[in-house]
């Protein structure tokens, strides 16, 4: 797999070496970005408006607006300026450049949109004979005691509080306290008891 010369930001295709995203971007700082993967076979894109369909659900989800562009003439013309025959287009929509690194963000959050092509042999003996795998625990969104840049949840619940005019959120999951929207929650009981969560993996 290797990634074409041509790919596509904010409105212009360049080079590959001459995209550049700010490292204030939202999709960097707080992880508010969404991608869909189109199968590309004999230059023609595969389930399309499917992908389209769940990205623009996934974005109403993470607020942030529908990219204006027309996405199928991006992936139309990064297929053709690559001669891409058989392979992938990854396109990313991120929250964009906003400012300063701010939980909430403004109320409008327009996207920054990304995409390239990757040259993949689809069909062939993997598609064939199938391929190795192992099982293992579903983790995600139960690792809050890894500080990582996936910081999505906390950013919506940070506009959803800025929206009902408060300053944070209190999180909770299955009628227990997790922890606040960026910090951890202490609660000081009537007799004066100090109570936090205990250190785990759901911390």
């Amino acid at each position: 797999m290797s990634v074409t010369g041509w790919v596509y930001l904010d409105g212009a295709y360049m080079a590959a070496q001459d995209a550049q995203i700010s490292p204030f971007d939202r999709g960097f700082l707080f992880a508010q970005a969404a991608y869909e993967v189109t199968a590309v076979y004999n230059q023609k894109l595969i389930d399309f408006e499917p992908h389209l369909k769940r990205l623009s659900r996934t974005l109403a989800g993470l607020e942030i607006e529908m990219p204006k562009e027309d996405l199928l003439v991006v992936h139309q013309q990064l297929i053709r300026r690559n001669n891409l025959q058989e392979g992938l287009i990854y396109l990313n929509v991120s929250a964009g450049m906003q400012g300063i690194r701010d939980f909430s963000g403004p109320e409008t959050l327009v996207p920054s949109i990304f995409a390239f092509a990757n040259r993949k042999q689809l069909i062939g003996d993997t598609a064939r004979d199938g391929i190795a795998t192992i099982s293992m625990p579903d983790t995600r969104w139960q690792r809050r005691d890894l500080k990582t840049t996936q910081l999505v949840t906390q950013s919506l619940a940070y506009r959803a509080a800025r929206r009902a005019g408060a300053v944070t959120a209190i999180l909770h999951e299955d009628g227990i306290v997790t922890e606040a929207a960026s910090a951890n929650v202490w609660i000081v009981t009537q007799d004066g008891q100090l109570v936090t969560r205990d250190l785990s993996h759901a911390l």
